[in-house]
């Protein structure tokens, strides 16, 4: 068999999930200094893939993490569904 057809049969199909994407997501605190820590917490539904920026990149649907600051930060949630 070639490459490609070998490829093709170990592949999983990506099935998207139905229904709009939800989102929740905070923090803990809402003003927090520099040199302080901060938990971000988020919860998605209909999502395939989450990313929170800067700093902690993909993550689960769901989760908290703890955040050390250094600078005034403005975190962005991008969940898609693709």
């Amino acid at each position: 068999t070639d490459a490609f057809n070998a490829l093709c049969s170990t592949s999983t199909p990506l099935r998207l999930k139905s229904g709009e994407i939800e989102i929740r997501f905070g923090a803990e605190s809402v003003i927090v200094h520099a040199s302080e820590k901060v938990v971000l917490h988020w919860d998605t539904k209909n999502a395939h893939q989450v990313e929170i920026m800067p700093s902690l990149g993909l993550v689960q649907n769901s989760g908290s993490q703890e955040v050390k600051l250094h600078e005034d930060t403005h975190f962005k949630l991008l969940a898609k569904n693709t």
